[in-house]
């Protein structure tokens, strides 16, 4: 076994130690046909409500919750079986306790989730299935386990932990994601306040003001008719996963004008922003003067006063979906939006075993990929002196530009206990 410890080098570094423990749990089996409402426990078979010997009914729409008995361990739910109607029947499934399905990963025919884990902070997994008014089949079984939580998949821009810090007055994205990145549902779309519609193509940015002013934007986009809505949450106070129970007292302005009802609302898709108008929450549509969370007058919010030292983030959706890009111009901004932090290395995931020729670290914030290099790093400890290759990360090589994630080759293996220190010695 290596164990790491921590040791401080150049001011820029991470500290890893590697552990292992036993947890075992002993409760008694129970068998849930999908009741409905939420379960707590780690044991026992879910099923649909047929059981394990008949169908599921017609015209079913039932949401499950499955939370741990220990609130520091995460649910873990493996299917055996599963056989729901192709393309009619979904089984959506969420982190966490939201029961939504507007930006869920959902399940039909016998494409089986397979084994799911839970990495929300809850612990929690939510399984909603919806089923139309006829054909039914004989649903899925699945085992329910408890465990210690593992980590979340790497976030990338589309995730709100993943935002791509605004380093430049002039942003260009020439194409988007297709989903709503690791960390769906980040804000809550049936907020009385909330003037967007669940996540879409999602990209997230952040900043923290460098001077008090005003933040302002104007967003163009590749398609002159592509319609966008965008948000911005103030995080001075909170994190981003705060940000779906307190939608209403973090939202700071919204606007979702445009749609696709030719001609009126096709009016108010292209350049929209917080570009000097008069409002602060425009619904969808366009038109509507004064406007509501559900109806909107134009494209252009007011102003944002934000305050020197607070943190905000600039959520993105592509409602129309095609995919096609923008640029983002924030010389609008009479406050200090441009980031003038370096990165560092946070965390270095674990558990690293004995003989590893490979670590995986993660930055503070999104890094340009094409900013680091093999020579930016030195990994010193026993065993050394060590060389550090092949760095790259996931959202890097799948096309993106930024990435907060990378895993990098170690030479020679690491195989001795003892302190080790992964350190920044250029710039990234």
């Amino acid at each position: 076994m290596v164990k790491i410890q921590s040791k401080q080098i150049l001011n820029v570094f991470a500290m890893f130690s590697l552990f292992f423990f036993l947890n075992v749990e002993n409760t008694t089996a129970q068998v849930y046909n999908n009741p409905g409402g939420t379960i707590t426990g780690c044991s026992g078979a879910l099923y649909d409500t047929g059981g394990s010997g008949a169908n599921y009914s017609s015209n079913e729409s039932i949401a499950t919750t499955i939370c741990p008995t220990d609130p520091t361990e995460c649910v873990t739910v493996s299917f055996t079986s599963f056989d729901v109607e192709a393309n009619y029947d979904y089984l959506y499934i969420n982190q966490g306790t939201f029961t939504g399905t507007g930006s869920s990963v959902g399940y039909t025919g016998t494409n089986s989730p397979g084994v799911v884990s839970s990495y929300d902070p809850s612990g929690c997994l939510t399984f909603i299935f919806e089923s139309d008014g006829t054909v039914t089949d004989p649903g899925w079984e699945a085992n329910i386990s408890c465990g210690t939580c593992g980590a979340p998949p790497p976030a990338s821009s589309a995730d709100c932990i993943g935002a791509i810090p605004i380093c430049t007055n002039v942003i260009s994205e020439t194409s988007l994601t297709n989903g709503e990145g690791a960390f769906p549902n980040e804000y809550d779309p049936n907020d009385p306040n909330m003037c967007l519609d669940a996540e879409s193509q999602s990209t997230w940015y952040i900043f923290t003001a460098s001077a008090t002013g005003d933040f302002g934007f104007e967003l163009q986009p590749n398609d002159p008719v592509d319609d966008f809505d965008w948000a911005v949450f103030d995080l001075t106070n909170a994190s981003c996963s705060d940000i779906f129970a307190n939608t209403n007292s973090l939202l700071v302005s919204c606007n979702a004008a445009g749609g696709d009802d030719l001609p009126f609302d096709n009016a108010c898709n292209g350049n929209t922003g917080a570009s000097g108008g008069t409002y602060d929450i425009q619904g969808g549509g366009c038109g509507t003067c004064p406007p509501s969370t559900l109806n909107g007058c134009n494209t252009s919010n007011a102003f944002i006063p934000v305050t020197i030292g607070n943190t905000y983030v600039l959520y993105i959706s592509n409602w129309t979906g095609s995919g096609a890009g923008y640029t983002l111009d924030f010389s609008l901004s009479t406050a200090g939006v441009i980031d003038v932090t370096s990165p560092e290395v946070t965390t270095v995931q674990q558990p690293i075993s004995c003989g590893a020729t490979e670590i995986t670290f993660e930055f503070s914030e999104n890094v340009v990929c094409s900013s680091v290099q093999d020579g930016d790093f030195t990994l010193t400890g026993p065993g050394g002196p060590y060389t550090l290759s092949n760095i790259e990360s996931l959202d890097c090589t799948g096309g993106s530009n930024f990435g907060q994630v990378f895993t990098a080759t170690v030479s020679p293996p690491l195989t001795s206990n003892g302190t080790y220190s992964l350190s920044i010695v250029d710039e990234v």
